[in-house]
């Protein structure tokens, strides 16, 4: 008589749940396009998205796992390391949900080829699954970096490249790397929308300028603009930073897309 509680128990577990991470993308923040420069410098974030699956949620209805990555340059010397806890609410049935992982090179990282490596650990079934992807290092030069988009003015929501005619989206870019003379940098943003084969499609651009007194060689420059949506479409939008003290610039072009509203 003991053995059918058991037999019972067995006959409704149903097979274990193997942990599997999916659909791996390089991307511009969490919502933002793919990225396609997969070279990277000095103050770059790298952040990957994915799709964990095969989690077991808890009592409460949340999927629990850890997410570990670590950096290890050409010779396997581990240089970068953090581990991060997330809980997630499964408001749909299934066993999977969207994650990201971040990482940001360090102000003097050594020019190399480097290996990141991303764990995740099912707190509640166990279990773990991978994957690495190789980075490479150039040398800190002038460049912009980490293009983000935001819902709000305070740039604390993440958001996609793009909306909803009439609306506005929040963007920041970094500069990395500006000359600094006299204890004084001085940076502008010039940002233009094109149509997919680069023609503009802006009345004027969009330019923002910011110059500090303060930080140094290692430090980045931040500038933020806004960016009014007027017409639907499929757009590009061109991000020109410039170093006003060496008169040089960089450019980033990304994928824009403007619904209806």
């Amino acid at each position: 008589m003991k053995l059918l509680p058991l037999l019972a128990w067995l006959a409704c577990a149903g097979p274990a749940l193997s942990l599997e991470i999916r659909n791996i993308q390089a991307c511009h923040g969490p919502l933002g396009p793919a990225r396609t420069r997969l070279e990277v410098t000095p103050l770059e974030e790298v952040v990957y998205r994915f799709v964990v699956a095969g989690l077991k949620p808890a009592a409460n209805g949340e999927f629990q796992f850890d997410i570990a990555y670590s950096m290890t340059d050409s010779t396997g010397k581990v240089v970068l390391s953090d581990t991060g806890r997330h809980s997630v609410v499964a408001v749909m049935s299934g066993d999977a949900t969207p994650a990201t992982a971040a990482i940001q090179v360090g102000p003097t990282a050594p020019p190399g080829d480097y290996t990141l490596r991303v764990t995740v650990t099912d707190c509640n079934g166990g279990g773990d699954a991978h994957f690495s992807r190789r980075l490479t290092c150039k040398p800190g030069e002038f460049r912009a970096i980490n293009p983000r988009f935001f819902h709000d003015a305070a740039r604390t929501t993440p958001g996609p490249a793009g909306g909803l005619a009439g609306q506005s989206i929040y963007l920041r870019v970094l500069a990395a790397g500006p000359k600094w003379e006299a204890g004084k940098s001085s940076v502008a943003l010039r940002v233009e929308l094109t149509d997919l084969e680069g023609n503009t499609v802006s009345r004027q651009p969009v330019t923002t300028r910011r110059e500090i007194t303060e930080g140094g060689p290692f430090r980045g420059i931040g500038l933020e603009t806004l960016l009014p949506l007027a017409k639907p479409g499929e757009y590009q939008i061109k991000l020109t930073v410039i170093d006003e003290l060496a008169r040089r610039e960089d450019v980033i072009t990304l994928p824009l897309t403007v619904g209806s509203p």
